[in-house]
């Protein structure tokens, strides 16, 4: 079998944008789609369905998206203007933004669920730093690190170890 699908439609002209973003949640079906867009689009991939659109509220591209493995309906949206943004949408269209963070004053390079504690992730920004956020906390880091004085070109966590990689 082969199919063949347009994700996301509505992409917008930016001087410097992501492309297209996507995450896959391989425990519930679901595909997450965003870039450059003033959306992410919510994919069922066992009825190839395009379930909802959520509107990111934001003027910048989407440069990154990651979703809980477990049975969570939250992921975490990095933005090119250096925001991160927590969604739910199980939750009205209006209220699907839970959690907005402003720590980062660049390019959010990644977003990642940290793999071995519940509730904490983590962000890599192309100026170099990288947080440590917890969900049922402030809207501050808990942790910071300034690591790459001259920029960050890649940012990812493991999926089962706690530690990351720039």
């Amino acid at each position: 079998m082969v199919s063949s699908f347009r994700a996301l439609h509505e992409l917008i002209r930016v001087r410097r944008g992501s492309g297209l973003v996507l995450d896959w949640k391989q425990s519930g079906g679901t595909l997450l789609v965003g870039g450059d867009s003033r959306i992410i689009r919510v994919w069922d991939a066992h009825t190839e369905t395009q379930v909802l659109d959520l509107e990111t509220n934001c003027e910048s591209p989407v440069t990154s998206i990651t979703s809980d493995q477990g049975s969570s309906s939250t992921f975490i949206v990095g933005f090119a203007d250096g925001l991160v943004k927590v969604f739910d949408h199980r939750l009205e269209e209006e209220d699907t933004i839970v959690r907005s963070y402003h720590d980062h004053h660049s390019w959010v390079q990644n977003v990642k669920y940290h793999p071995r504690i519940s509730g904490q992730f983590l962000s890599g920004s192309l100026a170099g730093e990288v947080r440590l956020w917890d969900l049922r906390g402030s809207d501050t880091a808990i942790q910071a690190w300034d690591l790459h004085h001259t920029g960050l070109s890649a940012f990812d966590v493991h999926s089962q170890m706690g530690v990351f990689a720039t």
